[in-house]
């Protein structure tokens, strides 16, 4: 098989090519970075994946600085939604099946329980709304397409580009709690953070299997909230500091995030809960 990774050098684009290459390393994976390629650029894109002729295309490709997205729409547009249907189009132009990785930021929180796959959308952000609007558009240029909607990612491959130099949210927090500082917490957004390595393999199961196109919710299982996991953090590191909850008027933040962004998966094999993978992750840290 062959693959083709859109945002080659992000978080989960980088597992997804790790993913590949310990577990099938006869498959060829071309992944550029951003500077490679732009999913912006149609004609470019259209290009490269033609000239690959790949089986899969994942666009991990994202603008996801959630509160910098309320200014920059234009950009932030450009690469969520008209970026989200130029990789669609192109692969299936070249024959290939694709899967665009979405979120649960799409919904508006009001739902008392986890949002399920056929729940419609009512973003509340510039990033929601324009994440909401690729799913639309790839589905509607490739009914076959995958569409994966997770949250609060983390994990191996972490970068300079997030949580202003920190890593993932986790790494954040782990920073602050190693250096025994004090810090408020959201603690009425419901959410459940999901680790890259539960997450890409179940993402290459819906290729493998040959799943139906469609949307599929797929995070780590359980609920929580941002404050009781930077609790947990502190926690298992030993830290000396302390985490305060607040509410989301209080931490007052540009873009609106839902009180709700629970997602449940009912169309694939459960992944594991929060916290197992939480632990997992942080045994690779400390």
């Amino acid at each position: 098989m062959k693959i083709f990774i859109c945002g080659g050098a992000g978080q989960l684009a980088s597992e997804f090519a790790d993913f590949f290459k310990t577990h099938h390393p006869e498959d060829a994976v071309r992944a550029p970075t951003y500077e490679e390629l732009d999913v912006t650029k149609s004609k470019e894109v259209q290009a490269e994946i033609a000239d690959f002729r790949p089986d899969l295309v994942i666009n991990t490709a994202a603008y996801h600085k959630v509160d910098e997205c309320e200014t920059q729409i234009e950009r932030t547009f450009l690469v969520n939604a008209f970026g989200g249907f130029v990789v669609a189009n192109a692969a299936r132009e070249a024959g290939a099946k694709s899967m665009y990785i979405s979120t649960g930021f799409v919904f508006d929180g009001s739902k008392s329980v986890p949002y399920e796959e056929s729940d419609s959308p009512n973003p509340l952000s510039i990033y929601a709304h324009s994440k909401a609007l690729a799913e639309k558009l790839i589905l509607a240029c490739d009914p076959a397409a995958w569409i994966v909607r997770t949250n609060g990612l983390f994990g191996r491959f972490s970068g300079k580009h997030t949580k202003g130099g920190a890593g993932n949210f986790i790494d954040f927090v782990l920073t602050k709690a190693q250096s025994g500082e004090d810090l408020d917490m959201v603690a009425d957004q419901r959410i459940t953070p999901t680790f890259t390595a539960d997450l890409v393999p179940a993402c290459v199961a819906l290729a493998l299997e040959q799943a139906p196109g469609g949307i599929y919710h797929l995070t780590n299982s359980g609920e929580t909230s941002w404050f009781e996991v930077a609790k947990k953090i502190y926690e298992i590191a030993g830290a000396e500091g302390t985490v305060r909850p607040i509410t989301s008027e209080q931490r007052n933040a540009p873009a609106r995030r839902p009180k709700n962004a629970l997602l449940t998966n009912t169309k694939r094999p459960v992944l594991p809960r929060w916290e197992n993978a939480l632990t997992r992750y942080l045994a690779g840290r400390l």
